[in-house]
């Protein structure tokens, strides 16, 4: 990519074929929604949607190296796919997708023994056909979404916002298109509150400008830029905004509006936990709940 060029948008169309995947190997129908259990089910105070119906049960294989975030989306998902394989770690799950070749892989990007965006394009070549989503939280969701993207995964959804989010993210997946949860979107493609035109930032400075928390190795690795085009839009930017460093730059930043990327949340000072965390480990200890019952 050239230095004047916008980081690429990730793909939002469906794949060639009305639901076919690129092979042209048949996608299941999405046959209906609604399984009886209304979001009051249980008398809980977590809301809980339909499971979404397809023609078929996508076999699936999850990873998370969290024990009950994984069991929580087992749970989730168990009673419209087949969960065929389950993993702890990158190095497990490249295993189980070599193996079973599965129709969906959801996973965290978080593991010790491999990074995520390595993981992911493993994952593509292992198995081409399977459609891959990200289930992480922000600070990584932003912090890696253009690289992902370019390794080849289809979907983006925050563990913390909950089944809803999740089950639209499989059914666009099942129907062969891609899906970025909105909040993720709104993130990466940011607008300011106040106009820069003023200041006459190009979209390039502004992508650099929300990630000036980043070192310009990783900025580069992101936007897929040359690192001399990196220091030359920092050095616009500085000049631009009449500040002298990054840091300077990256607080102006924010008093336009802008949220800095990637985006780093505070943590419980008790359990080390951020809002997001606490927020999946609720939604995962009530879809295990839910499905004890139905068992």
């Amino acid at each position: 990519m050239s230095s004047t060029d916008h980081p690429g948008e990730p793909e939002t169309k469906g794949l060639s074929g009305s639901g076919r995947d690129g092979s042209g190997r048949n996608r299941p129908t999405r046959t209906g929604t609604g399984d009886g259990r209304g979001s009051d089910g249980g008398g809980s105070h977590v809301e809980w949607p339909d499971s979404p119906r397809f023609s078929y049960r996508p076999r699936t294989v999850i990873c998370d190296r969290h024990d009950l975030i994984r069991a929580g989306l087992s749970a989730m998902i168990s009673p419209f796919m087949e969960i065929v394989g389950e993993a702890k770690d990158g190095a497990s799950l490249l295993e189980l997708v070599r193996t079973l070749a599965p129709d969906v892989v959801i996973l965290d990007i978080v593991f010790d023994d491999i990074g995520g965006v390595t993981l992911c394009s493993a994952l593509r070549k292992e198995s081409s056909n399977s459609s891959v989503l990200v289930w992480t939280d922000s600070y990584y969701a932003t912090k890696y979404f253009y690289q992902l993207t370019r390794a080849g995964v289809n979907g983006f959804c925050l563990k913390g916002s909950g089944p809803q989010v999740l089950f639209d993210a499989i059914q666009e997946l099942i129907a062969a298109r891609s899906y970025s949860e909105p909040k993720i979107v709104h993130l990466i493609r940011q607008t300011p509150t106040v106009s820069t035109h003023d200041f006459g930032l190009t979209e390039q400075e502004v992508a650099v400008l929300v990630r000036l928390d980043l070192r310009n190795k990783e900025i580069s690795e992101e936007l897929e830029l040359e690192s001399s085009a990196v220091e030359h839009c920092i050095k616009g930017i500085l000049s631009k905004l009449k500040v002298p460093t990054r840091t300077a730059a990256a607080l102006k930043g924010v008093q336009y509006g802008f949220v800095l990327l990637p985006v780093m949340q505070g943590r419980d000072p008790v359990s080390g936990c951020t809002e997001e965390q606490k927020k999946a480990e609720e939604f995962a200890r009530e879809a295990i709940r839910r499905h004890r019952e139905l068992d």
